[in-house]
């Protein structure tokens, strides 16, 4: 059995803006996204509620933002991986590198406590000079919050979120690498670089790690740093996830390794859900015994660096209202506002609130969090493919769930009035 970890939880802390401790392995709490912004931004959690109750206006600003960079040098991601359904929505676009800066300024001046680089549709470290920049300009107010791959972590981008990090709040920065597998074939089938050799990529990726793991050491770990694997059939055989802890095993101990299982995401492309389920798919059982095997063939003996995440639907939520737009947004490689990273992107234009090429985002998320959706028609309620990523989709149930909660009891008493 693995035991309970502390890794620094990815999709977590993009959702709560924190670390936080991962359930037992091959279970989930639903409400623990939820419980860290309670814990985080109480004020911001209760405005929320209230909204999706009618029973105030939308919240004034955020609390995290998602920036999902892409410039006119760089866009797109380098790698096409199977298991993402990213592969299937992306779309041209980029944004220009000052309306990035002028974004920063914004939030900054909104009071917004949370900034975060990531990306479903893109990566933020292809361009290396605007990262870099954008790192500098936030470090103070936001550290280094960070989703990305290995291979394109060069010696400046290294130097830049160590310092940002340092720079920064304490205990408040992290960074999550995403890594399939240490086996060569394996990585050319799951992760299919574009640019370059599969095994290039993969040694090159390798070898960024281990540099960056080695210089957050020698700066005493001033952010949290995890290496995510998402199980699937194609690397999750006793054998390759053995072969992984070897890897990490000649990591510092400061990083950390979890494996994830992911859901399928309702109204996915057709093509992915055939993929998804006939080669894809590993259910908790599988992982939990395949990971148990592997530490033995292994002998990996460190389980308090590792963790296992599972998530599976949440038969509660029945959609489509997103009240996650109350406390969120993402900022897709063509510049438009979204309520969330899963529909980041330019093949959900249609789902955006604004453009910030053409407008400024305290306007933008204005409208964004003022809509209501009892009176007035909500994009995202025409076509959204509802709550693709696992931190969202608790979220939205929990607001739910307390809204109707909220709103029942004043009703009882007789109490509060619909907006």
């Amino acid at each position: 059995m693995l035991p309970q970890s502390t890794a620094v939880a990815p999709d977590a802390s993009r959702a709560t803006g924190g670390q936080e401790a991962d359930a037992p392995p091959g279970q989930h709490d639903p409400g623990g996204y939820a419980a860290e912004i309670r814990e985080c931004a109480p004020e911001s959690w209760a405005n929320t509620v209230r909204c999706a109750a009618g029973l105030a206006p939308g919240p004034s600003r955020p609390y995290q933002v998602e920036i999902h960079l892409a410039s006119e040098k760089a866009h797109g991601c380098p790698q096409n991986c199977i298991d993402c359904v990213g592969q299937f929505l992306r779309g041209p676009g980029a944004t220009p590198p000052q309306t990035y800066h002028r974004l920063l300024d914004d939030l900054a001046a909104m009071g917004v406590p949370s900034v975060n680089y990531s990306g479903i549709y893109t990566d933020p470290l292809q361009d290396e000079k605007l990262a870099i920049a954008l790192l500098k300009r936030g470090s103070r107010r936001w550290g280094v919050r960070l989703h990305t791959l290995g291979w394109g972590l060069t010696n400046p981008l290294r130097d830049a979120i160590i310092e940002a990090a340092l720079a920064g709040p304490d205990d408040y920065s992290y960074v999550t690498f995403s890594k399939a597998t240490t086996d060569p074939r394996t990585y050319a089938r799951m992760c299919r670089p574009r640019f370059v050799s599969s095994e290039g990529a993969l040694r090159q990726e390798e070898a960024n790690l281990l540099a960056f793991f080695r210089l957050a050491a020698a700066n005493g770990f001033p952010l949290g740093v995890t290496v995510n694997c998402r199980i699937t059939q194609i690397n999750g055989s006793p054998q390759l996830i053995a072969e992984l802890l070897r890897w990490f095993n000649d990591t510092p101990s400061g990083v950390r390794l979890r494996f994830t299982i992911d859901y399928l995401p309702t109204r996915s492309p057709a093509e992915y859900v055939r993929q998804f389920q006939d080669r894809l798919y590993v259910d908790s059982t599988q992982a939990r015994r395949a990971i148990a095997e592997a530490i033995e063939l292994s002998g990996f003996s460190a389980l308090e660096r590792i963790a296992l995440r599972s998530v599976e639907p949440d038969s509660r939520y029945d959609g489509p209202t997103c009240h996650n737009r109350r406390l969120f947004a993402a900022i897709s490689a063509s510049g438009k506002v979204h309520p969330c990273q899963g529909i980041a992107s330019p093949a959900f234009d249609a789902l955006a609130y604004g453009d910030l090429r053409h407008e400024r985002f305290p306007v933008i998320w204005e409208r964004m969090s003022g809509v209501n959706y009892w009176q007035q028609p909500d994009p995202i309620d025409m076509g959204c493919p509802h709550c693709a990523a696992a931190c969202e989709k608790h979220i939205n149930t929990t607001i739910a769930i307390e809204a109707a909660k909220l709103a029942q009891s004043l009703a009882t008493r007789g109490a509060g009035t619909l907006v």
